[in-house]
């Protein structure tokens, strides 16, 4: 008989039978934590990671391959794709041109199913490997698309894409095809530092029949031509460049942010009413002076036409010594009653006002409807403003944000009038201030809301 034998012969019965009742404990196999994410947090992580870290994902386990296979967002950039440089990067052949569009190949080919945003930069020439991606990523019905490449020319087949719904193109050359058989879904638009002609645009505009946001950002086209921007769809414009003339026949749009450089000869002036005329619908309106100077009519008008009955955002520059600037500044107060944001850049280029109290005057005058405490020659009773501000003018005004504020008497003026028109101010913030201003002074000025702060957020010195 065994030892182990003899060892159970040995032991009391009811141990035996106790040891032999145990149940049987399968082993555990060890869980993978990674493996077990769920699927949304690892297409998360592979978004974030360099292409080249999240190919390597695929041999963490057949999960993580999946994962990577049907990764929605291809994003290539040179630090990512290109591991050696050399002196010769610039060529079309270079070896860093073939590294990267090695990389590039193996992605698309290795992804599988629709790729929702293909995003591109590099300082390289691959012209060529986009000329071939395009065609492969229209296929994929790609919806969301970022080329930032030195002077790419777009093919003709981008434009015949069917399901892109963004597109950011920097840098690059577009040519429009005379008629577009596609990009009726694209909703957004963005163009930043392209080489394209103003028809070009016009026609690209007029063919996208969802387009909603669009951004010229960076633009010097020919300073001697006109730019129409025709859209019943768009909501947001966003502008910044060098035209003659820019006109807008966009009757939803929603906000307008307009940067404009031009030729100050040959241009219309006076054309705010014609232009915004069929713009009632604007939320938030953003102008340069340059741009509001064309628009001023000479003398400037009392009052517009109409009014702006959703407007809740101005951003302006202009100058508060200025009389048609002033003038300009007060029609649009009247014609927007429900502003709650205002921001003034202070562009101080001479001062023909003639009365640093202008700004009170307009306060306190028969033309904003307060009648008695203005003097026949126009000039301000000093007694007066104090004990009879209690004119609504921004009934909704809530933050004014005031730039470049310097000791002039203009300005001091010009903050007064708006400290003394709106009950419901909370705050006013004075940014990059001259260190010359008296702060003290601006602190002591009478507000009609016993909220409002005035808040100087930075002190420069005077160059």
């Amino acid at each position: 008989m065994s030892s182990a034998m003899e060892g159970a012969a040995k032991m009391p019965y009811s141990l035996v039978l106790r040891r032999s009742r145990r149940k049987k404990v399968a082993p555990v196999i060890g869980g993978d934590p990674l493996s077990d994410l769920p699927e949304l947090i690892k297409e998360n992580i592979l978004i974030r990671l360099p292409v080249k870290e999240a190919v390597r994902t695929c041999l963490l386990s057949r999960s993580w391959k999946e994962a990577w296979i049907s990764m929605p967002e291809i994003v290539l950039r040179d630090e990512h794709c290109v591991s050696v440089w050399t002196d010769h990067w610039k060529g079309t052949n270079s070896l860093e041109v073939r590294q990267f569009k090695k990389v590039g190949d193996k992605v698309l080919a290795c992804t599988k199913g629709a790729i929702m945003k293909f995003d591109i930069a590099s300082g390289l020439d691959l012209s060529k490997p986009m000329d071939k991606w395009i065609p492969i990523l229209v296929r994929r019905k790609i919806e969301h698309l970022v080329i930032e490449l030195d002077w790419y020319e777009i093919p003709s087949a981008f434009f015949s894409c069917h399901s892109l719904k963004h597109v950011s193109l920097h840098k690059c050359h577009v040519v429009v095809p005379n008629s577009i058989n596609g990009l009726e879904k694209l909703e957004t638009l963005d163009l930043n530092c392209c080489e394209i002609s103003m028809k070009d645009i016009e026609r690209w505009v007029v063919s996208c029949p969802s387009l909603r946001n669009l951004t010229l950002d960076s633009f010097v086209l020919n300073p001697d031509s006109n730019l129409k921007i025709q859209s019943c769809s768009l909501r947001i414009l966003r502008f910044w460049g060098c035209v003659r003339k820019l006109k807008l026949e966009t009757p939803n749009l929603e906000t307008a942010c307009i940067t404009k450089f031009g030729p100050s000869n040959n241009v219309q002036r006076g054309s705010f009413v014609e232009e915004f005329k069929f713009l009632h619908g604007l939320e938030r309106l953003e102008m340069n002076h340059a741009y509001m100077r064309e628009l001023v009519e000479d003398p400037p008008f009392e009052t517009l036409p109409f009014h702006f009955n959703n407007l809740k955002e101005i951003q302006i520059e202009m100058n508060p010594g200025d009389y048609q600037d002033a003038g300009f500044v007060l029609a649009l107060f009247h014609s927007a009653d429900k502003l709650q944001f205002l921001r003034f850049r202070v562009e101080m280029i001479g001062s023909d006002l003639g009365n640093a109290d202008f700004w009170l005057i307009q306060f306190l005058s028969d033309w904003v409807w307060i009648q008695g405490l203005c003097s026949g020659d126009n000039t301000l009773g000093t007694n007066y403003w104090s004990s009879k501000a209690n004119r609504d003018f921004f009934k909704h005004l809530k933050t004014v944000e005031l730039c470049y504020l310097t000791p002039s008497e203009f300005e001091y003026s010009f903050l007064s009038f708006l400290l003394l028109s709106a009950p419901a101010l909370k705050r006013v913030f004075l940014d990059e201030v001259s260190s010359t201003v008296d702060v003290e002074k601006l602190h002591r000025l009478e507000k009609v809301s016993n909220d409002a702060q005035v808040i100087v957020c930075k002190n420069v010195l005077d160059s």
